[in-house]
């Protein structure tokens, strides 16, 4: 629509659509948004406007239904504004588009009902929010910065692949905190909200830089290295941490199995340590030790020493998380917990 029209002529549209009507107050609008796809045969890929939808709802908000909780979460991405089956046929035309997509995509995509979507999205502020001069949406819940990973099926040859990356994240905080990144008493923490099929990790509570800036870490970390890292993590294809961390006797049946699967020659799993967990020793080593402690047993690797260079080859080749783990941000809503009774 932007090329039609102008982009201030679509968010003025859009603005009209999302303000409040206090003699409407059921009020409730549906914005489509129209993207054009290049055909397959003209052999240049989908265009520029599948890429320009991905991005604009990277700043779009969505109810999301969650038919156990019988509620609707929020959340940012074309993941929340489209249903599975509409995301797999958008997955489909990365060459270029035909017909028949096209025709089932359209066909798949309907509106919800209305009623549904007023309540998705109208939460009342509770009654001591004026009298204690807070905005309403504070006293609601809060954004958090979501990392949504999803894993090749393999990945671990034990244990849930969510209890591995929520260890990540942990570990991530706290080599942010040692690298003087992130302030040890900000209260920003992580939680690990598991779907099928993936895992998502929310970083929450601090100030919202420093989520983004927790949430970006973990990104480069399970993401193919764009430049060479000074370390990589090599760490065994599965984990004992289950809720909660390994106690002590669990970590020595972990180092214990770890050794035997060096015996045994087993793949192993790499990790580009990011630049901003890797600049000092002190900085990394916090986050290996804690990573030692939340998810279980790892080796540094200096890739500037020779017998080491072959981590560098494996972190960017198949052994590598790039290769195994596809990872998404997203921005999620995050509801206030309920005052409790006095």
């Amino acid at each position: 629509m932007t090329t039609v029209t102008t982009a201030t002529s679509v968010q003025q549209l859009r603005g009209r659509t999302l303000r409040l009507d206090s003699a409407w107050p059921d009020k409730t609008a549906h914005n489509w948004s129209v993207t054009c796809l290049l055909p397959r045969r003209a052999g240049a890929g989908p265009g520029g406007d599948l890429d320009r939808l991905r991005r604009r709802h990277e700043y779009l908000w969505s109810a999301v239904p969650d038919p156990e909780a019988g509620t609707a979460a929020i959340r940012t991405g074309l993941d929340a504004a489209l249903e599975p089956h509409q995301c797999r046929l958008l997955g489909a035309v990365a060459g270029g588009a035909d017909a028949d997509i096209v025709g089932a995509l359209n066909a798949a995509t309907v509106l919800g009902p209305r009623e549904w979507e007023r309540r998705a999205w109208s939460t009342p502020p509770s009654a001591t929010v004026a009298e204690e001069r807070v905005s309403a949406l504070e006293s609601l819940g809060e954004e958090a910065q979501t990392v949504v990973l999803t894993a090749e099926d393999g990945l671990l040859r034990r244990g849930d692949p969510a209890e591995l990356w929520y260890g990540a994240a942990c570990s991530v905080l706290a080599g942010l905190i040692a690298a003087g990144r992130i302030d040890a008493d900000a209260g920003i923490g992580a939680l690990s909200l598991t779907e099928a099929g993936a895992s998502r990790i929310a970083f929450t509570g601090g100030a919202a830089a420093d989520r983004r800036l927790a949430a970006d870490t973990l990104v480069e970390l399970v993401s193919a290295p764009k430049h060479r890292p000074r370390f990589v993590l090599e760490v065994p294809r599965w984990t004992l941490r289950v809720t909660t961390p390994p106690g002590r006797l669990r970590r020595l049946l972990a180092r214990g199995l770890d050794a035997l699967d060096r015996v045994r020659g087993r793949d192993r799993l790499y990790l580009a340590v990011p630049r901003t967990l890797g600049r000092s020793r002190r900085v990394v080593t916090a986050f290996v030790e804690s990573w030692s402690l939340q998810t279980g047993p790892c080796r540094l690797r200096l890739v500037r020493e020779e017998g080491d260079l072959h981590a560098l080859v494996a972190a960017r080749g198949p052994l590598g998380a790039g290769e195994l783990v596809h990872a998404v941000r997203e921005r999620a809503w995050i509801d206030a917990p309920p005052p409790q009774a006095e």
